[in-house]
């Protein structure tokens, strides 16, 4: 059976830290910070995240292969930094 594996890496709205008004869920996931925070994370904004599946999917070359997708690469400490400015 064919098969085609997308990893879209961490959402790009997910990784900077939401504003202390915020009524999402996520709101604690996005002060949360793994380990030392300082392990560079692939990110992708959610919102183009529909376009590269598509165009992935209609690729021939990605049959039978694992594909990454990133617009960015930075650390949680990085993107706490970028949050405070």
């Amino acid at each position: 059976m064919p098969y085609t594996i997308i990893d879209v890496g961490w959402w790009m709205q997910l990784s900077l830290p939401l504003p202390e008004r915020s009524k999402s869920f996520m709101k604690t996931a996005s002060y949360e910070v793994y380990g030392a925070g300082d392990n560079r994370m692939l990110m992708t904004d959610l919102d183009h995240i529909g376009t590269y599946v598509a165009r992935i999917v209609a690729d021939p070359r990605t049959l039978n292969q694992a594909v990454i997708v990133w617009e960015d690469e930075r650390t949680q400490l990085e993107m706490h930094e970028i949050g405070e400015r």
